[in-house]
C-alpha cells in the first residue's frame, strides 16, 4: 500500500479508507458517507466481511461535493458538476456568482427601504406636515378602480406586484382622465430604481401596459393623519385647510400611501403620505 498523504489525489492511488477514517477527515458522519453512496456519489469497495473501503479518488470526488455544497447547489446539480470540464464547471459557478450577487443586491435594496420606513415613522410623529418636494418615478399597478365610491377589483393578477414588497407599495391614487376629469384607483407601485428586481410577470405587465408610469414631478410632499374618508378627498381638505392658496398650483392629480395606523376607540388611525404634482409652467 502506497503511503500518500490522504490528500494527495493523483488519479492513481490505491491508498485504503476506512469509512470513520474518511468521516473523520471530510468532518461528516459516517451516515453521511452512506447517504453519498446511496445517490450513486461514490462507490466504495467492500471486504469479504462487508467493511468499505475507500480510495483518494472518493475522497477526491466528495471534497468536491463538498466544496459544491458550499456554493449551494443541489445533488442534481452537483453530479453535473462532477461530469463536467473545468470550462463547465466554471460557468456553473459563475451562474451561482451572480445569482448571489443578485439577492445580495434584492437585501440591500429591501435595507434602504427599511430605513426609508423608520424615517417615515419619525415623519408621522410630527404631523400635519408639508413641504415642497419631488415626486419619484415609479410603476404602478392597478388593482382596484372606483365606482361611485366603491372598489371594484379588476381581473389581472397583481400577486406577483404585492409579493415584492417591502420595496412595493400600496397606493391610492387620483389621476386625470382626459374628458373624464379625475379617476381614483387603488394599486400597488413599485419604484423605477427597484424595477432592476422585479419578476418577468412585472416586466410582461409594464411591456403589455398593464401598468401606469408615474413620471417625476415636482409636487408638494405631506404627512397627514385624515380622520374623515374617503382619504384622498379628505387628505386633499386637510392640505388645503393648511394652505388655502396652494390649490391653484396643482394639477388635481394626488398620490398618497399608508405609512402606519393604530386602532383608536372610534376606529382606526391611518397615517399618509401624500404627493400633490404641481401644474408646469405652461398649465399655470
Amino acid at each position: 500500500m502506497k503511503t500518500n498523504r490522504p490528500d494527495q489525489c493523483d488519479g492513481n492511488d490505491s491508498t485504503i479508507l476506512s469509512t470513520g477514517g474518511l468521516a473523520r477527515f471530510l468532518g461528516i458522519s459516517s451516515q453521511g458517507l452512506h447517504w453519498y453512496e446511496r445517490q450513486g456519489i461514490i462507490k466504495p469497495a467492500k471486504t469479504s466481511n462487508g467493511y468499505r473501503e475507500y480510495t483518494s479518488d472518493d475522497l477526491c470526488v466528495l471534497s468536491r461535493v463538498r466544496f459544491y455544497r458550499q456554493c449551494g447547489f443541489s445533488t442534481e446539480t452537483i453530479e453535473e458538476l462532477l461530469d463536467s470540464t473545468p470550462c463547465n464547471a466554471r460557468e456553473l459557478v459563475q451562474d451561482r456568482i451572480r445569482d448571489i450577487e443578485r439577492t445580495l443586491a434584492i437585501e440591500h435594496a429591501k435595507l434602504d427601504q427599511l430605513k426609508k420606513n423608520e424615517r417615515l415613522l419619525e415623519k408621522a410623529q410630527h404631523i400635519p406636515s408639508v413641504t415642497l418636494s419631488v415626486l419619484e418615478p415609479f410603476w404602478l399597478k392597478k388593482i382596484y378602480d372606483t365606482e361611485n365610491g366603491r372598489l371594484i377589483p379588476r381581473r389581472t393578477s397583481s400577486k406577483h406586484w404585492t409579493q415584492c414588497l417591502p420595496m412595493a407599495h400600496y397606493y391610492t391614487a387620483r389621476i386625470p382622465d382626459g374628458e373624464n376629469g379625475m379617476h381614483d384607483l387603488v394599486g400597488v407601485g413599485i419604484s423605477e430604481a427597484n424595477l432592476a428586481y422585479a419578476d418577468n410577470q412585472m416586466i410582461e405587465d409594464i411591456e403589455h401596459g398593464e401598468a401606469i408610469f408615474v413620471p417625476r414631478r415636482k409636487a408638494l410632499y405631506a404627512v397627514l393623519a385624515p380622520k374623515e374618508t374617503p382619504f384622498l378627498p379628505a387628505i386633499f381638505d386637510e392640505v388645503r385647510t393648511l394652505d388655502p392658496s396652494i390649490e391653484e398650483e396643482l394639477d388635481g392629480s394626488i398620490y398618497a400611501r399608508p405609512i402606519t395606523c393604530h386602532r383608536k376607540s372610534e376606529g382606526i388611525q391611518t397615517y399618509w403620505e401624500a404627493w400633490f404634482p404641481l401644474k408646469s409652467p405652461d398649465e399655470q
